[in-house]
């Protein structure tokens, strides 16, 4: 007896019997699937998700490391650029600034033959410096004769012209003490120390007629006339 054809070639009951017991709802169910599905695609998204924020992650650390070595290298250049500008400064200060920018002070100058000069720094010009005991009596040193200063600070003054600097040198200071007729008492770096007045300044040179500090200059006080070398001065006191 012919069975009745079914579906793709299978008769009725064969495909009955197979959808009876292959049934796609039973044994695989719909909602099984989808939540499988749904759990794979939230899972991709996730996965997804990490990676891109694992990229975020590194390209900021990235940035924040490129940013801290820019700055870093930008506080090097800043020191360098004030290391170098501080040096430039300093190596245009002389000591006529910075004996300017210390009026007032108290030091101990040390000097060629051994002398010392100790007192209060009152004034300075181009190449000297003129230091006060405690009384009126003032030395004039040629910076030439300076060997070492104690108590100087590093600070210098704001520049040329600044209070109580004075722009003319050694010589034209000599003149001053020469058209005083003052009695100094200059020595020498051969150590000798004469006493006199200061007949008169060259241009690297004065000639002193000698004689005792507690004599006016006439004739019959001089004892001797010399030339002292600017270069040969170590200091000139007075007063």
């Amino acid at each position: 007896m012919r069975s009745t054809p079914g579906h793709d070639g299978h008769d009725g009951h064969d495909w009955h019997d197979w959808h009876d017991c292959h049934d796609w709802h039973d044994c695989h169910d719909w909602h099984d699937w989808h939540d499988w599905h749904d759990w794979h695609d939230w899972h991709d998204w996730h996965d997804c998700h990490d990676e891109r924020g694992a990229r975020t992650v590194r390209w900021d650390r990235l940035f924040d490391d490129l940013q801290a070595q820019m700055d870093a290298d930008g506080l090097r250049e800043r020191d360098l650029e004030v290391s170098d500008r501080t040096r430039r400064e300093r190596a245009q200060v002389g000591l006529h600034e910075r004996f300017m920018a210390h009026s007032g002070l108290r030091v101990e100058l040390r000097l060629a033959a051994g002398v010392l000069v100790s007192g209060r720094l009152a004034d300075a010009g181009s190449d000297w410096v003129l230091v006060h005991d405690g009384g009126d009596r003032g030395s004039l040193v040629p910076f030439g004769a300076i060997v070492a200063i104690t108590g100087l600070g590093v600070r210098a003054a704001a520049g040329p012209g600044a209070v109580m600097g004075k722009r003319f040198g050694l010589g034209y200071a000599l003149r001053g003490l020469s058209r005083d007729r003052s009695v100094v008492s200059l020595a020498d770096r051969g150590g000798s120390v004469t006493t006199g007045t200061i007949d008169a300044v060259g241009a690297d040179a004065l000639d002193l007629s000698e004689h005792p500090v507690d004599v006016a200059r006439r004739a019959e006080n001089v004892v001797a006339r010399r030339v002292i070398p600017f270069s040969a001065i170590v200091v000139v006191r007075h007063g």
